[in-house]
């Protein structure tokens, strides 16, 4: 509580703006940490807004994740569009555009879930188990939009299919993907 404390005021007047900086961008972590997202997303916004190039574009994805476990989906869409359209060369595009393809999904906005989605699904530096996320994301989303346009059950299928046999699963993965391609032949 006193090293919190200490961080809180350096954070506030310390005059060099440097140690200011890194004293708020610690304090963000140290909340987002223990689960307080809104005063961790506030932090982690304005740490953003003291920095430049990517550790702006991290900070404001650290600011998306916040909202995001918050449950303020829309703040989360917010701030990794920011991420995408303002710093569209960071290496943390990628996780912005899951992040906000998870809470367009949250929002049962599913067609433009799809969307973003299949702009993960082209990036070159997007690791394995990231990919296989996004792609399993991606069959849910289809599968929702079942109810309105039978015809995604099958788009569904066979992105489940995709994800089943196209990479390295844990046992739980792949039964889980079993009783979901079970569940859309089922819908079929």
């Amino acid at each position: 509580d006193e090293a919190e404390r200490a961080v809180r005021a350096l954070a506030k007047t310390c005059p060099d703006l440097e140690v200011r900086r890194e004293a708020t961008l610690w304090l963000a972590k140290f909340l987002y940490n223990r689960r307080e997202w809104k005063e961790s997303g506030s932090f982690f916004v304005a740490a953003a807004g003291a920095q430049d190039g990517a550790a702006a574009a991290e900070a404001l994805l650290w600011a998306a994740r916040a909202a995001f476990f918050d449950g303020n989906f829309s703040q989360a869409i917010q701030l990794s569009t920011e991420v995408v359209e303002r710093h569209a060369d960071a290496k943390v595009k990628p996780q912005a555009l899951m992040l906000q393809g998870e809470s367009l999904i949250e929002l049962s906005r599913f067609d433009e879930a799809v969307l973003v989605l299949d702009r993960v699904l082209v990036a070159e530096d997007l690791r394995p188990d990231d990919r296989a996320h996004a792609k399993m994301l991606r069959a849910d989303a289809l599968y929702a939009m079942g109810a309105d346009n039978p015809s995604r059950y099958a788009a569904a299928l066979e992105a489940y299919r995709d994800v089943r046999f196209g990479g390295d699963l844990s046992s739980g993965e792949r039964l889980l993907l079993s009783y979901r391609i079970a569940r859309s032949l089922d819908k079929l």
